[in-house]
């Protein structure tokens, strides 16, 4: 079997179906430009995202011309949006029509759920891992020391509404009321930022840190550090969709951390119930409370569901992605070369 080049064509405008202002205009400034790419590329597999208008353009020129298509999808919902629900019965048709449709368990469970049997490969379409040395070890180790060596809970992410860290809050000034022992970094920067810290204010707490914004070198340093790691996401973005995955959940199982998480993050098909850490109901202080008080009390939990989030997230690194989409490649190469030497 032949080798293959690949090449990205990326525009800086795409026209995304998960916001309520639909940006159709970007649409009909590149398509032009995106049509004479793909026609005059003289390209042998197409491999497009599903969740924009430019895929339609890509799917209809791959049928024009007889080439096999390769479709990516990340959503294991719709987005509640007027141009996402117009758009739907198009995309139906085009997982249905594609020569392979690459994406994650819980996407691939969405489809079938919907009527849709598209010919689905299973791959991790979100990796990313925590890439550290031992000076990030000592780092989080002098962190640890100037903490006071109390059991850390770290939320890393975005300060919005709907990443949830109010309820993480909440559940945190519970906690702190039974046990002196804890501590809750809360990094990221966002339009949330002083909400929260007047939240913090109102329930008087104290063994709390808002880092504002991270650098990238002194990310591994909180993970390192941390006992537990918290993704509190809820439905409570503007258009009440779920968040599509959470890579922050992938990077803290990748230095061994237990992670509890909600229902609202397709990461949990990567996290097992009570096997490397907890999912919980969105938007419930109380169930994150519940389920970080026994981490808490457990150290031999921590340690033995952090063992098992490194062994879970060996299935899903850049380089299984990458192996992923070579075998997709690979597979409908073989598909058209049995076509084009068919005796029959």
């Amino acid at each position: 079997m032949k080798k293959y080049n690949l090449t990205n064509i990326t525009f800086r405008m795409q026209t995304p179906l998960n916001t309520r202002k639909s940006r159709l205009y970007a649409s009909f400034r590149y398509i032009p430009r995106l049509v004479f790419r793909l026609i005059r590329g003289k390209f042998h597999i197409f491999i497009v995202y599903l969740f924009c208008l430019e895929a339609v353009v890509v799917f209809i020129i791959s049928k024009l011309l007889r080439k096999p298509i390769i479709i990516k999808d990340t959503h294991w919902y719709w987005p509640d949006t007027l141009p996402a629900k117009l758009f739907w019965p198009i995309a139906r048709f085009m997982v249905k029509h594609a020569n392979l449709f690459l994406c994650s368990k819980i996407v691939a469970q969405y489809y079938r759920s919907s009527g849709i049997s598209p010919r689905v490969k299973e791959a991790p379409v979100y990796a990313s891992v925590i890439n550290y040395n031992h000076e990030d070890v000592l780092r989080a180790k002098k962190l640890r020391e100037k903490i006071g060596r109390k059991k850390i809970i770290l939320y890393f992410g975005r300060l919005v509404r709907y990443k949830g860290a109010s309820y993480l809050i909440r559940a945190f000034a519970k906690l702190l009321k039974e046990s002196d022992d804890i501590f809750l970094i809360i990094a990221g920067e966002g339009p949330e930022k002083e909400r929260l810290k007047k939240l913090c204010n109102e329930l008087k707490l104290k063994n709390i840190l808002f880092t504002g914004y991270v650098k990238h070198k002194d990310k591994p340093m909180l993970f390192l550090a941390c006992d537990i790691f918290v993704h509190p996401a809820t439905y409570e973005k503007p258009e009440k969709a779920p968040e599509e995955w959470g890579l922050v959940i992938n990077e803290a199982m990748s230095v061994g951390k237990p992670v509890v998480i909600t229902t609202a993050v397709g990461a949990k098909e990567i996290v097992r119930q009570g096997v490397n850490g907890f999912i919980v109901p969105p938007a419930n202080a109380d169930a994150l409370y519940r389920v970080i008080k026994v981490l808490l009390e457990d150290d031999e939990l921590r340690m033995r569901m952090g063992e098992m989030s490194k062994e879970i997230i060996k299935f899903y690194t850049p380089e299984v992605v990458l192996k992923k989409y070579d075998e997709a490649i690979i597979y409908l190469q073989q598909k058209e070369f049995e076509k084009n030497h068919s005796f029959y």
